[in-house]
């Protein structure tokens, strides 16, 4: 199993949760919300599929 080398995991996670909180902010605020939840959950999933295939430094995680 990979890991995520030379990164803060502490800011790491500070981050990916304001990003959270501002994905159900900005979920909130539209008309269509099961819209806007299926474009969030879009984005995210590429935002950690992204870490899972390519690590933080670049390398392939297995």
């Amino acid at each position: 199993m990979g890991e995520l080398k030379d990164i803060s995991i502490d800011a790491l996670s500070s981050i990916l949760s304001g990003s959270m909180n501002e994905a159900v902010m900005w979920i909130g605020k539209k008309k269509d919300i099961d819209t806007a939840i299926n474009e969030a959950s879009v984005i995210i999933e590429h935002i950690l599929r992204a870490f899972r295939r390519n690590g933080i430094d670049g390398s392939k995680i297995e």
